[in-house]
């Protein structure tokens, strides 16, 4: 039952990971997650007034906090080094 239960795991972990490869890596959706926060961080960081990027009551975060500038740049660190290892893949 065991060995059942364990080979059924691996298949839905090998089906999950074929799901990300073609979602994020084989569509671009990483390269574009990656673009939008960084514009996202660089929006953040001007003053509320010069802030030019275009449609700020369109996005669903228009601005980071100096914490959530923080976090989000250590996220897309690993997140860069992700689509990174996949070019030299």
């Amino acid at each position: 039952m065991y060995c059942a239960s364990f080979c059924c795991m691996l298949c839905r972990t090998s089906e999950t990971q074929d799901e990300i490869e073609w979602l994020y890596y084989k569509n671009n959706r990483l390269e574009k997650i990656l673009k939008e926060s960084r514009a996202l961080i660089s929006a953040s960081r001007e003053p509320a007034e010069e802030t030019s990027h275009g449609h700020a009551d369109d996005d669903a975060v228009p601005r980071l906090s100096g914490g959530g500038i923080i976090t989000l740049e250590r996220t897309l660190t690993k997140l860069q080094t992700f689509l990174d290892s996949r070019g030299e893949a």
